[in-house]
């Protein structure tokens, strides 16, 4: 056997034990859910970005309706990403995965620095896109992983509402996840 022919055999092994671990395929999977959204945005910005003049000027009436894709995918990437990696990873552990990828998404949002600003005589608390973008993607991926890692262990502690049988699956499986989803958002407002 070859050099070349072992290494690309170990490649592959490792590869198949990255694949296995639950984590890093909701984070791969995850991000390859955000794709759409980050060609929409990067169409977008192209759009604006492009550097010949006579284009530049046809578009100056429009330029912020063009922008407007790219403000709301690739600025905002990491609330799309919490949510996506939240519900692959709660599908991995053959669990409902709507429930997670919300509170995945409010625990992100909790944890997001709101900042205040004097409007005249008023103070304004607004979130600003500074950590909703690919500067805060790492602490999605973090709080995502926690939090649906957390809503798992609490439903299989059965910490669960049980519902009688007459009612619908939806509203059962709704019912189900109160308990665990308030005790992740507790969890994560204290923090």
């Amino acid at each position: 056997m070859s050099f070349i022919d072992s290494f690309a055999e170990k490649g592959v092994m490792y590869a198949t034990k990255i694949q296995d671990n639950k984590v890093l395929s909701a984070i791969s999977k995850g991000l390859m859910s955000t794709m759409p959204i980050m060609i929409i945005g990067s169409l977008s910005t192209l759009l604006v970005a492009l550097k010949w003049e006579p284009y530049q000027n046809l578009i100056e009436p429009i330029r912020h309706v063009l922008a407007l894709p790219s403000t709301f995918t690739i600025n905002v990437l990491a609330l799309y990403t919490a949510f996506s990696i939240a519900y692959n990873y709660a599908i991995s552990y053959k669990k409902e995965g709507l429930i997670p990828g919300f509170m995945s998404l409010f625990s992100f949002l909790v944890m997001t620095p709101v900042s205040i600003f004097d409007v005249g005589e008023l103070s304004v608390n607004a979130l600003t896109f500074d950590w909703l973008g690919a500067q805060g993607l790492f602490a999605a991926m973090i709080v995502s992983i926690l939090s649906t890692r957390l809503y798992i262990f609490f439903t299989d502690k059965n910490l669960t509402i049980t519902m009688p049988e007459g009612v619908p699956p939806t509203i059962a499986a709704t019912f189900s996840g109160l308990v665990p989803a308030m005790l992740v958002a507790t969890i994560f407002t204290i923090i």
